[in-house]
């Protein structure tokens, strides 16, 4: 679902929005170029400017999309196109996943009575050898939790 604010007219009309128009493209140099290669909404009759559905072709896991918008007020005119905003399709296929658990072998699972404790902690230290150009976490859990990476 896609969502945007609006500025505060400057010249103090509170005319608002009436409609919009969405364009989305593989990378945000092609926004910047004006090419919509992912999908262009057209221009939408509504004041609604959030919960709107992204209605181009089906994404693939892990696909990134660089998307823009620009709206009309009363009186028909329309704003510049926004920056530019991105979002990253997550794992949508079974066969996407490729993981393992990670654990931290010295957690001590048993409580003071001597039960063990259900919520195990996971973690795992590791070095990356070279530049890190981007990284993802993907993570899955029964209850939200936190998760913290650290860099020396």
């Amino acid at each position: 679902m896609l969502a945007w604010k609006l500025d505060a007219p400057q010249d103090g009309r509170t005319s608002g929005q009436r409609a919009y128009e969405i364009r989305a493209a593989h990378t945000v140099a092609q926004l910047r170029r004006g090419i919509a290669d992912v999908w262009k909404s057209g221009k939408v009759d509504s004041s609604a400017t959030n919960n709107i559905a992204f209605a181009g072709d089906a994404l693939r896991s892990r696909e990134s999309v660089a998307w823009q918008v620009r709206v009309w007020d009363a009186d028909g005119h329309a704003s510049g196109w926004s920056s530019p905003a991105t979002w990253e399709m997550g794992l949508l296929n079974n066969s996407d996943w490729s993981a393992r658990w990670i654990e931290n072998a010295s957690y001590d699972y048993t409580r003071p009575d001597g039960s063990e404790t259900p919520l195990p902690v996971f973690g795992k230290s590791f070095t990356v050898h070279g530049r890190v150009a981007k990284a993802r976490l993907y993570m899955q859990c029964r209850v939200v939790k936190k998760p913290r990476v650290a860099s020396t």
